[in-house]
């Protein structure tokens, strides 16, 4: 076990997907620990992933959910050997899955199954969640999961740009991209610099971004450290979006296929930009900065359309 738990009672939060997704996750689990605190609230998933939710308060603790020990829970025959079983659980998870059918077999057991992609949502991920696992599991506190965001206080005057997806139809030409440091030089963001990760650089990102300042942090949590001093950030639907919205700073996210309605990036200082072609992003990204934008408080709810 990774952190502190002491002897409280045990809530499993049981998640495998990629960074977005387990982000958009986070403010429901952030508040089901902020009004649960006799409750230890212990993640199983991608140890980057989860060694990230603990420093942002999100879990108590945390298990290595790749590790080989969890082979037997994944096909629905047993706890990993030395792992004392969960008071109760919440998986993002087929109902079908192998631990959801193992978990079942206690019936006493509080259990939450959550479709980690639900057919035609018609609210915000991060409600449906709520409401889900509320009616599972009849745990409180979970009427208003946008409660919690952390604040923001930058320690620079550098903006971010991710120009990338895990979805190529979610990002736009890479020159729109890299055009925009000269918008924000007239700005007052006299530095720029671009996120690369495995994705953009296995695609060939690297060349379209030669000449500009880039970087590659060889973890989440370094991403995390890089987005922690930043002024600004701009990005596609991505799970570096998601990161950087929650933790409070000011965040330009644009979609081109996926609804920010339903899937948008969750914080303080968020504006949502649906935009298909590069220059009706670039009008509504001008303007918002007109307007003020990264000086000034937005909540997660706003939207900005070009």
């Amino acid at each position: 076990m990774n952190g502190q738990c002491d002897d409280k009672p045990v809530f499993w939060i049981v998640h495998l997907g990629g960074l977005g997704d387990w982000v958009l996750t986070w403010p429901v689990i952030q508040t089901l620990r902020r009004r649960n605190p006799e409750t230890a609230w212990v993640g199983i998933g991608k140890p980057d992933f989860m060694r990230l939710a603990v420093r942002f308060g999100i879990l108590d603790c945390w298990m290595d959910g790749l590790a080989r020990n969890w082979i037997p829970f994944y096909d629905g025959t047993g706890f990993p050997d030395g792992v004392r079983p969960p008071d109760g659980a919440i998986l993002w998870m087929q109902e079908n899955s192998g631990p959801v059918r193992f978990l079942k077999r206690n019936p006493s057991m509080p259990l939450a199954v959550v479709d980690p992609i639900p057919h035609n949502p018609e609210s915000h991920i991060s409600r449906i969640y709520a409401e889900s696992i509320s009616g599972q599991t009849g745990l409180p506190g979970l009427e208003n999961p946008f409660s919690g965001f952390p604040v923001h206080e930058p320690a620079s005057h550098y903006s971010l740009i991710h120009p990338g997806s895990g979805g190529i139809r979610k990002c736009l030409d890479p020159g729109f991209y890299s055009g925009l440091f000269r918008l924000l030089l007239a700005h007052g963001f006299d530095k720029t610099a671009y996120i690369l990760g495995p994705a953009e650089i296995e695609r060939g990102l690297r060349d379209a971004f030669a000449t500009l300042e880039w970087i590659c942090p060889d973890s989440v949590s370094g991403l995390a450290d890089w987005l922690s001093n930043a002024a600004l950030y701009i990005g596609n639907d991505s799970g570096v979006s998601h990161l950087a919205a929650f933790m409070g700073i000011p965040s330009i996210v644009l979609y081109t296929v996926t609804d920010p309605a339903v899937w948008g990036a969750s914080g303080r200082r968020v504006l949502h930009i649906r935009a298909s072609h590069p220059a009706e992003a670039e009008r509504a990204i001008a303007g918002a900065l007109d307007s003020g934008f990264a000086g000034t408080s937005v909540t997660a709810e706003t939207r900005f359309s070009p």
